[in-house]
C-alpha cells in the first residue's frame, strides 16, 4: 500500500503503510527502509531520512542496493 500512496504523492499515508510494514517484521528490510527513508525526505524530514538510508545501508548486502542509498544519502546531504 505504501508504494500506492507514494505513486499518487500522498507521503503521509505511504509513511504510515512503510512504517506498518516494518512494525511487522521481526527484522528490518532494506527495502522498506529505502522507502521509509525517500518518503521523510518528500516529506521534508531530512534527519529522519539520512537516519533511516543510513540503516538500510548497514543492511544492504547487494553493491548495487548500496551504491543506490549512497546517492540518495549524498544527494540529501546536498540539500
Amino acid at each position: 500500500m505504501g508504494v500506492i500512496y507514494e505513486n499518487q504523492e500522498n507521503f503521509p499515508e505511504a509513511l504510515k503503510w512503510y512504517e506498518k510494514a516494518l512494525s511487522l517484521l521481526t527484522e528490518d528490510d532494506v527495502t522498506f527502509l529505502v522507502n521509509l527513508g525517500r518518503v521523510y525526505s518528500k516529506l521534508g524530514q531530512k534527519d529522519k531520512a539520512l537516519d533511516t538510508l543510513e540503516k538500510a545501508l548497514s543492511k544492504a548486502y547487494s553493491p548495487d542496493m548500496q551504491e543506490q542509498i549512497r546517492t540518495m544519502i549524498k544527494n540529501l546531504e546536498k540539500q
